[in-house]
């Protein structure tokens, strides 16, 4: 049994729920998602994969809730921490070192660390789409693109991936394609973040239309 994994059903189980309220952007899934990680690992304390899930909703509370954003920080890293003392080589945990250091502002760094994890889990997607982030934050809009763009083929239904796809379609100008993923991106989660979109996307496309439609 890897170390990542566990042995108990009932602490897998919620893991499971944990993973898909935290692939499920907002206020109300995030809250969910930490309490079923929290659980999962109250049933196996040594449940690596349960602090990585806590570790990334607690960063994921920064864009989408009033949290704190230090404290947020400083939660993710305790997790991470954790998951990394019972298994030092879990891929996902190393993903998400990488975001807490993005976070930091610690922009080489992290580049450094996704490339890594890329190279050694190549079909995680949340490598692809966080990495995507930074290189949209870095202004690098292209090579973001094509960050999101294999994310998306990895999973064709992540709801991250797709409205980040939408964002950075706008970034490059491309302001039809990027209201038509939006608009898909919408469809996947109707009740999706409206509030990282206002922070992320104040012009170009109209927004206005979105919200008042599917909120």
């Amino acid at each position: 049994m890897p170390a990542a994994a566990t042995i108990n059903k009932k602490a897998h189980d919620n893991y499971l729920r944990g993973r898909y309220h935290l692939n499920r952007p907002s206020s109300k899934s995030l809250t969910l998602a930490l309490s079923y990680f929290k659980e999962a690992i109250k049933q196996d304390p040594r449940f690596a994969l349960a602090y990585v899930g806590l570790s990334d909703s607690y960063l994921s509370l920064q864009n989408y809730t009033e949290s704190d954003q230090e404290q947020s920080i400083s939660k993710a890293e305790v997790a991470i921490n954790r998951a990394l003392i019972i298994n030092p080589l879990l891929d996902e945990a190393h993903a998400s070192l990488a975001g807490i250091k993005f976070s930091h502002g610690q922009l080489l760094e992290a580049e450094t660390s996704y490339k890594k994890t890329i190279e050694l889990a190549p079909n995680y997607t949340n490598s692809y789409f966080e990495y995507g982030g930074l290189l949209n934050h870095q202004g690098r809009y292209e090579d973001a693109y094509q960050m999101n763009k294999k994310a998306i083929v990895l999973d064709p239904l992540s709801i991250t991936a797709n409205y980040d796809l939408a964002w950075i379609m706008f970034e490059l100008g491309l302001f039809s394609e990027a209201e038509q993923q939006l608009q898909h991106a919408f469809e996947l989660m109707p009740d999706g973040p409206t509030k990282y979109l206002q922070q992320n996307w104040s012009k170009g496309v109209d927004l206005k239309y979105f919200l008042s439609e599917f909120n």
